[in-house]
């Protein structure tokens, strides 16, 4: 036994009867709505990065300068400053870095380190993650070499975002070959 087939209303779309009614006005009405939104969120989100970006940025550029900036007769506030954007360990290596012992060196030596930085961009931000690489000239003097000596530092710096802020977490110091710290046997 065949069964007849059930009739499936036509539904055709003219373009006349769309046109010649009062939807067209509210199809176009709900496409610009729907695209305006879409690009309103799309430049929200590119304005947050680009904020983020613009923080790592001038976290990254007050370390370095942090970083490589510092004398004899300041060394300990700048030893404190340093610490105050390390986390992890940074923190470790800066504790290390900067033992007493280290610290009496560059007092006794009277090292005097000024640094300007040629270039500084943000590499990557994603997610809590960011990295910045940095250019800079260090100018150094101490007591047994008085006339100061520049280096050109290549400073690749690895921050993560925690509850205070960017803290820097990573540093890899990428010197010119053959030069050292400004230090006496350095």
């Amino acid at each position: 036994m065949k069964f007849p087939r059930p009739r499936v209303p036509r539904i055709s779309f003219s373009w006349r009867r769309i046109t010649a009614g009062k939807a067209l006005p509210w199809v176009l009405f709900l496409v610009a709505a729907a695209v305006a939104m879409f690009n309103w969120y799309q430049w929200r989100g590119l304005k947050a990065d680009n904020h983020e970006r613009e923080v790592v940025a001038s976290v990254g550029h007050d370390f370095v300068l942090a970083l490589t900036s510092f004398s004899g007769t300041t060394i300990d506030a700048d030893v404190r400053r340093i610490k105050s954007f390390a986390v992890g360990d940074f923190a470790q290596q800066v504790d290390q870095t900067f033992s007493d012992a280290q610290i009496q060196r560059i007092k006794s030596a009277h090292v005097v380190s000024k640094s300007k930085i040629a270039k500084l961009f943000v590499e990557d931000v994603t997610g809590a993650q960011a990295t910045v690489f940095a250019v800079v000239d260090e100018t150094v003097t101490n007591r047994s070499s008085p006339a100061s000596r520049t280096d050109v530092l290549r400073l690749e710096v690895g921050l993560i975002d925690t509850t205070d802020g960017w803290k820097v977490n990573n540093v890899n110091i990428l010197q010119t070959p053959g030069t050292g710290t400004g230090l006496p046997g350095g």
